[in-house]
């Protein structure tokens, strides 16, 4: 007398292995967004976990849609950043730790290649969208659960 037990199928399909290949257009721009906040989630984690100082910036790609632009190299790319204790203090240890290679390696001598003044402006500039990112998750919150509610309730 054998037992028969029955296969219980998966009401999900899992996390499924994607293909590594360039997006277009929306699709595109929600993948960035989520793996952005994925590298910095990662990034403070290993502050925290390991007394590390971190310093991550990411800078998109030129906005295509602006060819005249491009064309005269002046169309940049949008720039994000996450620092512990945040990126100038990062960037300027390493600098003054490496100055010495950049002079022996590189021919830069005293005037290497980073303006903070321009780091600083694109923290800001992160940390505005980075706010505006949390406000909105936060409005989606709230509208997800007072439909929630009606739906239950």
């Amino acid at each position: 007398m054998d037992m028969v037990i029955p296969k219980k199928t998966k009401k999900t399909q899992g996390r499924q292995k994607i293909e590594v290949k360039q997006l277009d257009g929306t699709k595109r721009q929600v993948t960035f967004s989520k793996r952005r906040a994925g590298l910095f989630k990662k990034a403070s984690e290993l502050c925290v976990l390991c007394g590390a100082e971190v310093a991550v910036m990411v800078i998109t790609e030129k906005d295509k849609d602006k060819d005249k632009e491009n064309e005269k190299g002046k169309g940049k790319g949008k720039t994000y950043c996450f620092g512990h204790p945040d990126v100038d203090t990062v960037v300027n240890r390493y600098l003054s730790e490496n100055k010495n290679n950049y002079e022996d390696n590189s021919g830069f001598g005293d005037s290497l290649p980073v303006d903070v003044n321009e780091f600083n402006r694109q923290y800001a500039e992160a940390e505005k969208v980075l706010e505006k990112e949390k406000r909105h998750l936060a409005r989606s919150s709230r509208r997800r659960r007072k439909e929630e509610e009606v739906m239950v309730g």
